[in-house]
């Protein structure tokens, strides 16, 4: 498992989460496996809530691990 690089605008760290909540997902317009990434820190421009299922960047569907990669790249792109 590949570990995230911090928050590239506050320096603190940085949490995935796989969306699963039907109607989170309705919410989103989205359809099947869903990743969120995000920062801990409250205030931070990409500050992330698990207890709301929210975050200010979602890179959207793909594995794992491909998140990871793409947060970490900072390009948001994605490559295989």
């Amino acid at each position: 498992m590949t570990e995230l690089k911090p928050c590239p605008f506050c320096g603190k760290r940085a949490i995935v989460m796989r969306v699963k909540d039907p109607v989170v997902l309705e919410k989103l317009q989205v359809h099947g496996e869903q990743y969120m990434i995000g920062c801990v820190t409250k205030g931070c421009i990409l500050h992330a809530n698990k207890t709301r299922k929210t975050a200010k960047l979602l890179f959207g569907t793909g594995s794992y691990d491909n998140m990871v990669k793409m947060w970490n790249r900072r390009d948001g792109e994605q490559h295989d």
